[in-house]
């Protein structure tokens, strides 16, 4: 009778198996979380446009430079990522400088106008939508974030 055989050795496969599943594992942990911190730069984003939108309507507009110097930027510092929401708005009269902006939502006494120019407006234009709507933006950037992670087959 004629017999061919082949051995084996095991014990030797499990390194192996381990390697393999290593390089698996880094390589989807690396993919998923790059999916994650571009979901939440979208997410971020999204919610700037939106605050930036909310906080043009609550700004005074009498000359409409408030609201022209209404701008966002995403931050990104090692794995921290954040937006920012600013306002400027300076005039000049002489050789004096005034960024009204900082005046009218930072230091302005009163939480509404007497007689604003335009109505519907307030001092605080800035911080309102951000009161307002800040538990939504949270869910937001979380479901984009989601989303971002299923687009990429996750």
């Amino acid at each position: 009778m004629a017999s061919n055989r082949i051995e084996i050795d095991i014990s030797r496969s499990r390194s192996l198996t381990q390697r393999l599943f290593g390089v698996f594992s880094r390589n989807y942990t690396r993919r998923l979380e790059d999916a994650l911190e571009q979901g939440a730069r979208n997410g971020t984003a999204d919610v700037l446009d939106e605050w930036k939108r909310e906080s043009v309507d609550l700004a005074p507009l009498e000359f409409g430079a408030l609201r022209r110097g209404i701008d966002t930027n995403t931050e990104q510092s090692g794995s921290k990522l954040g937006g920012v929401i600013t306002s400027s708005a300076v005039s000049k009269k002489g050789r004096k400088r005034f960024d009204y902006a900082t005046y009218i939502h930072d230091r302005f006494p009163r939480t509404s106008f007497k007689s604003p120019t335009t109505p519907g407006t307030i001092p605080k234009y800035l911080d309102k939508p951000l009161a307002d709507n800040g538990a939504k933006w949270a869910k937001m950037i979380e479901a984009e974030m989601k989303a971002e992670a299923k687009r990429r087959g996750f």
